[in-house]
Parts: structure tokens; C-alpha cells; sequence
């Protein structure tokens, strides 16, 4: 009887871990010409990964291979890999950048703590990635502003990730400006 309970255990973390996985959403790719970046998101958390390469982590999956013919995302962890479709877009009238859907900020500081806590176990505290993390984590754990929406303040500090690595007239740059242009329209 308790390899039978065994079994039955066994099934349930296996689609269990499955559901959560399923969860997540490929939502966006770009391609400047230069470097590949996605974005998931996972409705459940309400948490946005940012844009992402290729060896990025988000909620314990790597990227780890990207199909453009398909649109297909491959992600792995320790339970397997998964493939995501891109999500596809609906156009409409409206404005030229999506705005992205609403996130829970405090969802998003855990998503990024889980980054930085994996980014330690391979780095030391001087190591610049490590540094941009902790700096992305102030700057989320920060009050905002009267009037800021949460989506404002992700965008914000995507902005200021892309500024630090591309010039103003990169088109990641100019991307992520008319996105947080977006926002605040949206929410104003």
C-alpha cells in the first residue's frame, strides 16, 4: 500500500509541476539584429519577466533555445523543458505600443530576489550583474510616487537597464520609451 501512496505522490508533484509551468506565457520577442530578447509572464503572480536572452532564468526555467520559424521558446529546470508558442497579438486600433498587462509589484520583487539569490550562488557581490540586480531591487522596493502605477515603475527601470547598455538611439531604447509613454497615457 505505500508504494501504491508512493505513486500517487509522485503523479500528483509531476502535474502539479506541470500546471504551474503551464501558467507561464511567451510574451514577447524582439530582435534588434544584434541579440535575441523575450519576455514571459506568468497571469497566476501577475509577474513580467522583463526582456530576457537566451541563458536568462524566470521563475527557476532557462532559456535556453528559441525556434524563430515556429515562434517556439524553450525553457528548462530541474523538472524538464517546456516549450512556449508565442502568444499571439491581436491588433486593433489603438495605441502603437502594448501596453503590458497589470503586474503586482510585490510578485515582481520576488521574481527578482529569486534572480539575485541565483546570481549569488555563481558570483561574488562585486560582480556587475550581481550589482544591477541589487540596484533593480531598490529601485522596485522604493514608494511610488503619487500618481505611479506599478507597470510605470517596471517600465522605468527597464528604461534606466537599457540606458545604462544603449545609446538613446538604440531601438531597444526607443522601444521601451514609447512603452513607458504608453503606460502613463494609460493611467493618467
Amino acid at each position: 500500500m505505500s508504494r501504491l501512496a508512493f505513486v500517487a505522490f509522485l503523479t500528483f508533484a509531476l502535474v502539479a509541476k506541470s500546471l504551474a509551468a503551464a501558467s507561464l506565457e511567451f510574451s514577447a520577442y524582439l530582435d534588434d539584429g544584434h541579440d535575441q530578447f523575450f519576455s514571459l509572464f506568468d497571469p497566476d503572480a501577475k509577474a513580467t519577466s522583463g526582456w530576457l536572452r537566451l541563458e536568462g532564468t524566470f521563475h527557476g526555467y532557462e532559456l535556453v533555445a528559441y525556434d524563430k520559424t515556429q515562434e517556439v521558446l524553450t525553457l528548462r529546470s530541474d523538472a524538464g523543458s517546456l516549450k512556449l508558442k508565442l502568444k499571439s497579438s491581436i491588433v486593433e486600433d489603438g495605441p502603437a505600443i502594448p501596453v503590458p498587462p497589470p503586474i503586482d509589484l510585490q510578485a515582481q520583487l520576488r521574481v527578482e530576489e529569486e534572480a539575485l539569490a541565483k546570481m549569488r550562488l555563481r558570483y561574488t557581490e562585486r560582480h556587475p550583474a550581481v550589482r544591477s540586480q541589487l540596484h533593480r531591487i531598490e529601485l522596485l522596493q522604493a514608494p511610488l510616487r503619487p500618481g505611479e502605477s506599478p507597470e510605470e515603475r517596471v517600465a522605468e527601470v527597464h528604461l534606466a537597464e537599457l540606458k545604462e547598455r544603449f545609446p538613446e538611439s538604440h531601438p531597444l531604447v526607443q522601444r521601451q520609451e514609447a512603452l513607458l509613454a504608453a503606460i502613463r497615457a494609460q493611467h493618467k
